[in-house]
């Protein structure tokens, strides 16, 4: 859910970007095998996106 400014600043190893602004029309492109890991910089976006996620996929989210 990082910008891409904050990603330049810190990521998780292994990554893959989708700012939270593309999250409702990029979310079907997401595995559907892995656990997906949301992160902002302050957990506000990162919590938007997980509650999106869990009312819109069967993968765990957090």
């Amino acid at each position: 859910m990082r910008t891409p400014p904050e990603r330049k600043e810190a990521k998780i190893p292994g990554s893959q970007a989708l700012p939270l602004d593309r999250l409702a029309a990029e979310w079907e492109k997401l595995p559907r095998d892995k656990e997906i890991i949301c992160q902002c910089r302050s957990g506000s976006r990162s919590a938007t996106a997980a509650r999106f996620l869990a009312s819109n996929t069967k993968s765990p989210s957090r």
